[in-house]
């Protein structure tokens, strides 16, 4: 019997949202994340679940990169990543940039600081994820 390796590509639109002061509740700010998700699959799927908790963990790595000043209107950093079913990371890219380049160099900072990752659960049967997370900085 042949083997055949097939790959899963999660396209998630959660908004992450950082505010330069960081006594910001962050449950309130994950909870605003996923207010604005537009996620198609079932909120009980076990992959969404998986990758809720990797959303999470980036959000809380996230901090808002001090004195610069082309940070005043903030800006949208859209990730890559590549997750092994062990939770490593095997890859994580800008796929699409603020235009702020330490925004996008402290969202991936953030992605990458917090591998690994848990390992994926037993209902996840794939070998390996991608995932297309965007990160919103917001300066008040």
């Amino acid at each position: 019997m042949e083997e055949s390796q097939r790959e899963i590509v999660i396209v998630l639109t959660p908004t992450l949202l950082v505010e330069k002061d960081l006594t910001t509740d962050k449950t309130l700010a994950l909870e605003r994340s996923l207010a604005v998700a537009e996620v198609t699959a079932s909120r009980e799927d076990p992959r969404l679940q998986y990758v809720l908790k990797v959303q999470e963990r980036i959000l809380n790595a996230l901090r808002y990169p001090k004195d610069d000043t082309s940070l005043k209107a903030g800006g949208r950093v859209t990730l890559k990543l590549h997750l092994l079913a062990d939770g490593s990371l095997e890859q994580a890219t800008v796929v699409e940039s603020s235009g702020i380049e330490s925004l996008d160099l402290e969202a991936l900072e953030a992605a990458r600081s917090q591998s690994p990752y848990p390992m994926f659960p037993q209902q996840v049967t794939e070998r390996d994820l991608w995932l297309k997370l965007p990160v919103i900085f917001h300066s008040s």
